[in-house]
Order: C-alpha cells, then structure tokens, then sequence
C-alpha cells in the first residue's frame, strides 16, 4: 500500500547539460500531473507525464526540471528591429503632437514588452533519453517515499480496524441481553396500559410485542459490519492501488454504526457505538492519503 504523499529528486548528466529533477506528490482524488520546465524541454511535456502515470496512479504530482544553463550555450538573444522601429516611431510621433523634451535612453527601450527575447536554437532531440530516464529515476524515490510512508499507514489502520472489528464483537454478544430486556419491559409497559381496559387478544399482543421487539435486532448490522471489517483487512496487503475502495468501505461502515446506533435501546451499547464512530473517523482520515 502507498500514500500519495511523496517527496524525489534526481540529479542527472545529460550530454553535456547537467540536470535536476523534483517529483512532488501530495492527495488528490485522481491522477494530476503538472511540468515545469525551460521552454526548449516543453516538447516532451506529454512524454513526460506518461513516464509519471505509468508508476503513478493517483495524487497530485509536480514535476520541476531545472536546467544548469552556464554550461548551455543553446541560447540567442533576438531583438525585434521590426518592433524596436515601431516603438521608436510611436514615441517621437508623442513627443512632437505633445511638445515634450528630452531623448530616448538605452535603458527606456530595454523595458518596453516584447521588444529583446531569449530563444533556444540548440537542438533538444538528443537529450530526450537522458531527461526521461532522470524523470523515472526521480519517480523512482518517490514511489519509494510513498511505499515507506504506506507501510506505516496499513499498520495503524490495521491496529484501528481490529479496535472496530473487537468492538462490534463486544456489541454483538451484549445484544440479545438487550433485546430480551426491551420486550420483557415493553410487554410490561403494555399490560399497565391496558390492565383497566377491555380485555384483549393475548396472544396477539403477544405477537405484535415480538414483532416491534425484532425491529431493534441489530444482528444484522453487526454481521454486515463485521465482513467490511475483514475486507478491510484484505485490502491492507492487497496489489495496486486500494484507496477509494478503503474510502467505500469506510462509508459502508459508518453506515452500519450509525444503525446500530438508531436501534439500539441500551447504553452500554451507545457508549460503543461512540467508540466505533471516533475510531472510524480516524481511519477515514487516514485513507484520504491513501494511493
């Protein structure tokens, strides 16, 4: 099991170019990949982000190639002569309708937009391999990271799951006390009612008191509960990723609680039920940071 916080860097020769690449990973509901990068390197965007999904199935990653460009002489500077004539045209034009004084300095025309811009003329192509391969490399530790960090998840989850499935076991076995209870006193109940009253079918009253007693049976839910339980556990050790079916387990369970907890009619039994919601509340926490 992995988390889908992570944290790589990898620092690569390629060719003559030396490069450092940064993979970060934090939570995300699905698989979201950005690049930054030099404009020359944007070509291999898309080669990029196939090289991150295909370790990567969920989570936010962004990826920073940093390129040590003193050793990189793929670099010209442009001046737009077309742009430069133009500006210098509207300014003197300015200058005349308005009367101003004064002359145009090296350092008024460096600020004006677009008018110098840096290109890369140096042929990217043979590059390609290496920065991919440092990509993966990079990808590489942090998949290790979020292995890591996913090992110690499953444990405290696990630890947190048994807490749940010791629990119910706890509320499974104190239910049918509970049950006998709440008919005997509701068959009481219904007898002080009606003992000034006409008489009554007894047997079916009877009945109807044991029908409404089943209602409050919560054997089913605790059964119910129980197998999320087991699932649960089963996903903690198994292949690929598992984080949405822990987060609809962890729903399903939360489900089954909050019926046993509408049900049943007994304290002690509340008391549990308060224990399997701050438990389960803890583990949804956790599985939101899971891959």
């Amino acid at each position: 099991m992995r988390s889908m916080t992570g944290y790589g860097r990898q620092e690569t020769v390629i060719g003559d170019l030396r490069c450092t690449i940064e993979v970060k990973s934090v939570n995300h509901r699905f698989c979201e990949v950005s690049v930054r990068m030099p404009k020359a390197l944007s070509q291999y965007e898309e080669a990029i982000k196939k090289c991150v999904t295909s370790q990567i199935q969920r989570g936010r990653i962004e990826v920073y190639i940093h390129l040590h460009t003193e050793q990189w002489s793929g670099r010209k500077v442009q001046v737009d002569w077309g742009l430069a004539e133009a500006y210098y045209q509207a300014l003197c034009s300015l200058k005349e309708r308005y009367g101003l004084s004064g002359s145009l300095t090296l350092n008024e025309l460096l600020q004006l937009p677009d008018l110098i811009s840096l290109e890369e003329t140096e042929d990217m192509e043979p590059y390609k391999e290496g920065l991919l391969e440092g990509v993966s490399q990079a990808v590489d530790k942090l998949v290790a990271m979020r292995e890591q960090e996913g090992a110690a998840l499953a444990k405290d989850l696990e630890q947190r799951n048994q807490t749940v499935l010791l629990t119910v076991n706890k509320i499974e076995a104190y239910a049918p006390q509970v049950k006998a209870h709440y008919q005997q006193c509701l068959e009481q109940r219904v007898r002080e009612f009606l003992q000034n009253r006409a008489e009554v079918d007894e047997s079916r009253l009877l009945t109807e008191v044991a029908v409404f007693a089943d209602k409050a049976d919560i054997s089913e839910e605790c059964t119910r509960l129980r197998s999320h339980c087991r699932q649960f556990k089963d996903l903690l050790t198994s292949e690929g990723p598992v984080g949405r079916k822990l987060e609809f387990l962890v729903q399903e369970m939360n489900r089954e609680v909050n019926t046993i907890g509408s049900k049943a009619q007994a304290i002690q039994i509340s008391q549990w039920v308060i224990e399997l919601k701050s438990q389960l509340e803890k583990i949804r926490e956790q599985v939101q940071n899971v891959e």
